[in-house]
């Protein structure tokens, strides 16, 4: 136990984008949360256009009619959440102060977890897959969900060839019905 919060103790130390949870790591590395990018509540699958996995399953790809989405896939972050309720439960001699602040670490790498990394389609002017990776250009030139990371995997890297020009395909699809 002690491990696992002094872990995330000195998650919130780390710069912004760099959170860990046991042995999951979540680097937004280098990739800036910049206009188009925003962060956003996280995206009920049952509502998207289209949605895929990385070939792990740690982190889905949503399209809905508005909005490219990057978040830990459900599987993902149910399993997470599970682990940080049980550090919360878990018993320790630490005192009241640390059983607070471990809490309140908890909660909020919890809340952090939560949320989705989001892009209007309308500010993205086409969606790629080339050399075994998604590439997401903004009307702008700007490529977006760069060095996203997940358990040390480029996420735009970790779709299937398959699922990955299937997203493209949508992509333009709900591209062309917006103008």
């Amino acid at each position: 136990m002690r491990t696992a919060v002094t872990t995330l103790m000195l998650a919130m130390l780390l710069p912004a984008g760099a959170v860990f949870a046991h042995d999951h790591h979540v680097n937004i590395g280098s990739c800036e949360v910049r206009e188009p990018l925003e962060w956003g509540a996280r995206h009920d699958l049952a509502r998207a256009r289209f949605a895929i996995l990385t070939e792990d399953q740690a982190v889905t790809l949503i399209l809905t009619q508005d909005l490219v989405v990057v978040q830990l896939s459900d599987r993902t972050f149910h399993k997470l959440d599970r682990e940080i309720a049980r550090e919360k439960d878990e018993d320790g001699d630490v005192g009241v102060i640390a059983d607070a602040i471990k809490g309140a670490i908890l909660g909020s790498v919890r809340a952090l977890l939560d949320h989705s990394l989001e892009c209007p389609v309308a500010d993205l002017r086409d969606v790629r897959y080339r050399d075994g990776r998604l590439i997401l250009i903004t009307e702008d030139g700007d490529r977006i969900f760069e060095d996203l990371n997940i358990n040390d995997h480029e996420v735009l890297e970790g779709f299937s060839e398959r699922d990955a020009l299937a997203f493209v395909r949508e992509f333009h699809r709900v591209r062309e019905r917006s103008r």
